[in-house]
């Protein structure tokens, strides 16, 4: 339901997406290839909510496999649909940036469906009733909200840093700076992405231990 709130919030940035981007000073013709990268990609942000959810309680149950084959799969999808709506290869029209958009949001309709269907399944059912209690409960819902609501601002503002920094500083430099700096900045992320997965697996087990009253 927390979920479901901040998709209808994200709703806004579309119609907003021109100003905003306008706002950041870059050239005209990357102005209009980042909106049209970006107002599609937001129509990925329901399945996106979703699939962190029933990630997160994949892993909190201990079947963190679940969502790791999920991803593998959608990850695959998303990358032969690029192929083909990037470049238009195997009849597909060829659409560009705008392709690279729809086929990230089909990959991730697909991983909400593909989870969402064990999630339901009948062995889940038994084991978590997850065909009952459907109902919007405040009390856990304000509970997650305290105590999520830290790590949530934390990364938000981190990653607010770096896209203020970079869209109205660097990008005002030009489309070749700006280029450039996406691109040292995608190698750079591999140097942190073990780290960030070891995280992840980390954060799961110690959630399991602190819901067992293990300490």
């Amino acid at each position: 339901y927390l979920s479901l709130i901040a998709c209808l919030i994200s709703v806004v940035f579309y119609p907003l997406a021109p100003y905003l981007f306008g706002l950041m000073g870059h050239e005209a013709e990357v102005t209009r290839l980042e909106l049209e990268y970006f107002q599609p990609r937001i129509f990925s942000y329901l399945p996106l909510a979703f699939v962190t959810t029933l990630a997160v309680f994949f892993q909190a149950s201990n079947y963190a496999v679940v969502p790791m084959v999920m991803a593998i799969i959608g990850t695959a999808v998303n990358v032969v649909l690029n192929y083909m709506l990037i470049f238009g290869n195997w009849g597909a029209p060829a659409m560009g940036i705008a392709g690279s958009a729809w086929a990230t949001n089909a990959s991730m309709y697909l991983q909400f469906v593909l989870l969402f269907a064990v999630f339901m399944s009948g062995p889940f059912h038994r084991q978590f009733n997850t065909r009952g209690e459907m109902g919007f409960d405040r009390a856990k819902a304000l509970e997650l909200v305290r105590v999520g609501g830290p790590a949530g601002g934390m990364m938000f503002l981190d990653v607010a840093n770096w896209s203020i920094f970079i869209s109205f500083v660097v990008g005002r430099l030009g489309a070749v700076p700006l280029a450039a700096n996406n691109v040292a900045l995608s190698f750079m992320q591999l140097s942190f992405i073990p780290a960030f997965a070891l995280n992840q697996g980390v954060s799961a087990i110690v959630g399991q231990y602190i819901g067992r009253r293990d300490f």
